[in-house]
Order: C-alpha cells, then sequence, then structure tokens
C-alpha cells in the first residue's frame, strides 16, 4: 500500500500544475473512488475481524462497483483531457487508488 501511496502522491504536483486541463466531474470522480475504496477496506478487515459472513458478501459485492468507476473515471480521462503527461498521471493516480482493493485482498 505504501509504495501505491506514493505513487499517487508523485503525480499530484503535475496534475495541480495543470489542474485548468481537468474536467471537476472527473476530480469529483477520484475524491468518490478514494471514498469507496477506503471505505470497503475499512469495512473489509472488520467483516474479517468479527467473523461477518453476510458483511463479508456484501464488500465483495461493492468490489464490482469499484471496478467500474475506475473504468468510468478512465474513460472520462481518455475523452476529456488533452495533455498527455496528464492523462497519463492521471490514470496511473486512478489505477493506484484501485490496486489498493487488490493488495488489501491479498
Amino acid at each position: 500500500m505504501a509504495d501505491s501511496a506514493s505513487h499517487v502522491c508523485v503525480g499530484i504536483p503535475e496534475a495541480e500544475r495543470d489542474s485548468e486541463g481537468v474536467d471537476p466531474k472527473i476530480t469529483k470522480g477520484l475524491l468518490d473512488q478514494s471514498d469507496k475504496v477506503r471505505s470497503l477496506i475499512e469495512d473489509s478487515f472488520n467483516a474479517l475481524m468479527k467473523a461477518t459472513l453476510k458483511k463479508s458478501n456484501e464488500c465483495i459485492e461493492r468490489v464490482g462497483a469499484c471496478d467500474a468507476l475506475e473504468r468510468s473515471l478512465t474513460a472520462d480521462v481518455m475523452r476529456s483531457v488533452k495533455e498527455v503527461n496528464l492523462a497519463v498521471g492521471l490514470r496511473a493516480i486512478i489505477w493506484d487508488v484501485g490496486q489498493r482493493l487488490g493488495m488489501q485482498s491479498r
């Protein structure tokens, strides 16, 4: 997780410098993705620690929504961000946030 967090932080200065090229919908989407992933990881750990099968199954079902949001954000970036380096940086951030789910499930 630390590697993923550092990758996100490395992309922030470039995104901030070129932020006028970023649709507010993408910025809001990134914050939403981060909140959903954080909440899902927290709920997953709680389900594990309390051995709650129902809560575990609910978490598994929410993974698909997080994956769909990642795909949607990627499509929005590729469609609307004209600066190539900024688009690549934003895509890397989107991917890194999504990878937190994969790291948590190992």
